[in-house]
């Protein structure tokens, strides 16, 4: 996959699940290292020229979820944004972990926390990206950790 230069894209709104996996697969490409990816979404849902890695640990630690919340209030408000996507990146294949579910809640209840509209989260693996659904949080299609 190629990715795509921001003067390709700024102008295309991101409205449905399958944009916003194709707009971070494209961005991120295949998994390097353990980092979350924000983005965030202009109120005509076209990507503003902010893309944020930030290395994360192998699982969250408590309060995370809360300070992650009050840092993506911040720079929602800031930038004056309608929602922020969120790509999760870790090496591996595209089965999800126990420590993958938790990453994912924890976004999930950092976006509620904040009150701005996260779009994902998406799991960027070795081979490409999928988005995580509510179903692979309750536990289905995943494998065990050693």
């Amino acid at each position: 996959m190629t990715r795509p230069a921001f003067d390709s894209i700024r102008e295309i709104p991101i409205r449905s699940d399958q944009e916003v996996l194709e707009l971070v697969g494209g961005l991120v490409g295949s998994a390097i290292r353990r980092q979350l990816w924000l983005m965030l979404l202009d109120p005509g849902s076209r990507p503003l020229p902010l893309v944020l890695p930030c290395a994360i640990p192998r699982r969250p630690r408590r309060g995370d979820d809360a300070r992650f919340a009050r840092f993506v209030a911040d720079l929602v408000d800031e930038c004056d944004a309608s929602a922020w996507i969120v790509g999760y990146e870790r090496p591996g294949d595209s089965r999800l972990t126990a420590a993958d579910r938790a990453w994912a809640i924890t976004l999930g209840d950092a976006a509620r926390t904040s009150g701005r509209r996260m779009r994902g989260p998406v799991m960027v693996h070795d081979r490409g990206a999928r988005w995580m659904a509510v179903d692979d949080l309750l536990g289905a299609g995943t494998r065990s950790e050693p």
